[in-house]
């Protein structure tokens, strides 16, 4: 999904961790917190707005705040993995520097093996039906990112010149759309809007995350569709077309269907079924 996002945690907004073993597929997006992955078993792919990279067993990945990002596993394989999602300000003495126009040469790193048996020592799942940090193991999550931060820094440079410049295009691009994906919006609006050329866009774009302008736009708004769903099942499809941005309930069952491999009223369906079963 392509969208600016926020933690929706509980009484402690600064992180949540979540293990996971499942068939990874996120479209590009961005959102306001930090993000770390630690691989335990299998591999995925990784866009960022630079390159396409490989997380394997044992390798760490670690976006910034507000950089594009991708995930996806090969052939519809499944990965376990554990992940930490965090506000910068927990760690403002060493955090990346994701507010400016910085980016890291790399978000996939292998640690070391003193790193990666510490880690796993250390790894608390927050995903539980109604769980909160407790003040102990709040501090022991922020305490894990120090050295996890630490060794990455020391592998990674920043980003110059023409490959931050498309870094940077990328970023505006998908920013603009996450807050214009409901209008009948245009790659010549957003070039107007962000101030990089139309060629230069659309280069960038299928050269780093293999897609077109139309196909960007096209997963920002099935992202979204898909978020109405979560949050209530009860809304009918033609409502959640129009709020997603589509002209018409044809076009976005075709769009929805060719992304996420089944039609809206399937995956309604799905997470009916599922909220029973997690009654």
């Amino acid at each position: 999904m392509v969208e600016i996002q926020k933690i929706t945690s509980q009484k402690n907004d600064t992180i949540k961790a979540s293990i996971h073993n499942e068939r990874y597929l996120m479209a590009p997006h961005i959102h306001l917190y930090a993000e770390l992955i630690y691989v335990i078993e299998g591999e995925f792919t990784v866009i960022s707005s630079h390159k396409r990279e490989i997380a394997k067993t044992g390798d760490i990945v670690l976006v910034q705040p507000y950089q594009p990002h991708g995930f996806f596993t090969p052939n519809g394989k499944t990965v376990k993995f554990w992940m930490l999602l965090f506000e910068s300000n927990i760690i403002n003495d060493i955090m990346l520097d994701g507010y400016s126009c910085n980016e890291y040469s790399k978000m996939v790193f292998t640690p070391s093996e003193e790193l990666r048996i510490f880690l796993r020592n250390r790894m608390i799942d927050t995903d539980e039906k109604d769980k909160t940090l407790d003040v102990n193991e709040l501090r022991k999550l922020k305490a894990t990112l120090y050295p996890i931060l630490d060794e990455y820094l020391s592998n990674v440079s920043v980003l110059k010149n023409r490959e931050q410049a498309r870094s940077n295009s990328i970023s505006e691009t998908l920013r603009y759309l996450s807050y214009n994906f409901k209008n009948n919006v245009t790659l010549k609006e957003v070039s107007a809007a962000i101030g990089y050329s139309t060629s230069h866009i659309s280069h960038s774009l299928s050269d780093i995350m293999g897609m077109n302008f139309r196909a960007v736009l096209n997963s920002i708004r099935i992202a979204h569709a898909k978020s109405l769903l979560h949050h209530n099942t009860n809304q009918s499809i033609l409502l959640v077309s129009i709020e997603s941005g589509f002209g018409s309930e044809r076009s976005f069952h075709r769009v929805f269907k060719e992304i996420t491999g089944m039609t809206p009223k399937e995956y309604k369906e799905r997470l009916i079924q599922r909220n029973i079963c997690n009654k």
